[in-house]
């Protein structure tokens, strides 16, 4: 069986589930980012072999000491698993009812899960659709994800998302025995907002939006924000209140500035491991489009090999629509591969990347899957190209102090965002206020794995066992600036 390898580096893969959404729905679902390359080696098993024997169990205790009101969760599966003394077994995409949480020292089991989402609900979720989740650009429910893969491998893990939007803030720390039975313990790993919901308010708040569109109230009070990647270009009512790119790479135009997309990537193929390694100069034009031109050469470790190199590879974000432009870089999405049948989430094709055909066609011919994607590495690795591009310019590394280094070095400064870059328009700045405000442990693109630390395992970590988790839930919206808790989460202060 073929796999792809376990990288330092990842970024999201579109599964399955979302690839016939809607743009306003499909741009960035939370739970879709867990199919990553880190995770490939559980999901490639998955797809040939069926889900497997798992003998390990993940208790999920919620500490509801910052807010003791009424607290609910709803599930997405796949996934099966108990809370107290009721059973789930739910399928892919399907949601349980709205399951009341009744007390701080009753875990949810989990058994196995699957890139599964747990809605943490501030209302009750009667209304909660019975696959997906609620539109969130009207609905009135406030409520809050974290994600969730529990399949028996030890690099199974979660994470906090606020991509799509942010109404509370959580937070998860592990431990390798059970908590209650044990209290005490130190935690294995701890992920989360470091601020109450006040202050994160406050931070949403600033002049980065620009009109009552990031925002949904409900007898006026604001319930949610929005973040930018929601947003659907072609859907001219709801245009995207967060700052454009445009004026950002007009900037790059007119400092005669190019930047340097260099890193690679390796993969598990039937002919041996295969590095993929990306080499593209990137600039843009007078109106703000971004071109990106070079190579990807192919080598195969412990091989005589010679490596090949496919030296055409171009990739063109054109600026003539400014909204889909926008969309593309904050979302991800609508981009063709163009020489290749496009896949259904990429049909749009308003960005594309050219001169990667024989690419396809040598991954077809040394990578098999009965998932019916021969072409699964070439996917991902593609994802991967616009990764490195898109990211560039969220993060702020472009005409910043480090834009002269390779791509593959900005992922190891430890800092993006205002850390890096000093012109507030030259980042993405939604994701600024979820990095800083949670220190880079919950997802505030979709290409935060290059920043590190959003993960948090459920099976093993350090070669501990991970017996429990605990979620943190905080206030949420509406939250006074002035009275809302300013500090989340006992666990967060130990």
């Amino acid at each position: 069986m073929t796999t792809i390898r376990s990288l330092p580096l990842v970024m999201p893969c579109r599964s399955p589930q979302t690839r016939r959404l809607t743009p306003a729905i499909r741009a960035k679902q939370p739970w879709r980012l867990f199919m990553r390359i880190n995770t490939g080696i559980v999901i490639a098993a998955m797809l040939l072999c069926g889900w497997p024997l798992v003998a390990h169990a993940l208790n999920i205790y919620f500490d509801t000491s910052a807010y003791r009101q009424n607290v609910w969760i709803v599930i997405k599966g796949p996934f099966t698993g108990s809370y107290n003394g009721t059973n789930y077994n739910l399928a892919a995409n399907a949601n349980s009812a709205g399951i009341a949480l009744v007390g701080d020292s009753v875990p949810l089991v989990v058994t196995t899960a699957n890139s599964s989402a747990i809605f943490v609900c501030y209302d009750n979720p009667s209304s909660f659709p019975s696959s997906g989740e609620p539109y969130y650009f009207t609905s009135p429910l406030r409520y809050q994800p974290f994600e969730l893969t529990m399949t028996g491998s030890d690099s199974d893990n979660g994470n906090l998302t606020a991509i799509n939007y942010f109404t509370a803030p959580l937070g998860i720390a592990s431990y390798q025995n059970d908590p209650i039975a044990q209290p005490g313990q130190t935690p294995l790993q701890r992920i989360g907002w470091k601020a109450g919901t006040g202050v994160i308010a406050s931070w949403f708040s600033s002049p980065a939006i620009n009109t009552s569109n990031a925002v949904v109230k409900v007898n006026g009070q604001i319930i949610r924000y929005i973040g930018p990647s929601s947003y659907d270009p072609n859907n001219a009512s709801l245009p995207n209140p967060w700052p454009s790119f445009l004026p950002y790479t007009q900037a790059i135009h007119s400092a005669s500035t190019t930047f340097n997309l260099n890193n690679s990537v390796q993969y598990n193929l039937s002919n041996g491991t295969n590095v993929f390694h990306l080499n593209l100069t990137a600039s843009a034009g007078a109106d703000g489009s971004l071109s990106a031109t070079g190579s990807i050469t192919v080598s195969i470790l412990n091989s005589q090999a010679a490596p090949i190199v496919y030296s055409n590879v171009a990739v063109s974000v054109p600026a003539t629509a400014p909204a889909s432009f926008n969309a593309v870089i904050y979302g991800g999405n609508n981009i063709d591969y163009t020489g290749s049948p496009p896949y259904p989430d990429h049909a749009l094709g308003y960005a594309t990347i050219t001169g990667v055909t024989d690419f396809r066609t040598y991954v077809g011919n040394n990578y098999s899957t009965q998932s019916g994607d021969p072409y699964m590495p070439y996917t991902q690795f593609m994802d991967f190209i616009f990764g490195e591009l898109a990211t560039s310019l969220l993060g702020g590394f472009v005409l910043s102090p480090y834009g002269s280094q390779p791509s593959s070095d900005w992922w190891t400064l430890g800092k993006a965002f205002s850390l890096v870059q000093s012109n507030p328009n030259y980042y993405n700045k939604y994701a600024n206020v979820v990095y800083t405000l949670s220190n880079n442990e919950v997802y505030s693109t979709s290409y935060t794995d290059r920043f590190g630390k959003v993960s948090i395992n459920s099976v093993k970590y350090g070669g501990a066992s991970v017996n429990s988790w605990v979620v943190g839930i905080g206030a949420p919206l509406p939250a006074s600036l002035a009275t809302a808790p300013q500090n989340l989460l006992l666990l967060d202060q130990n």
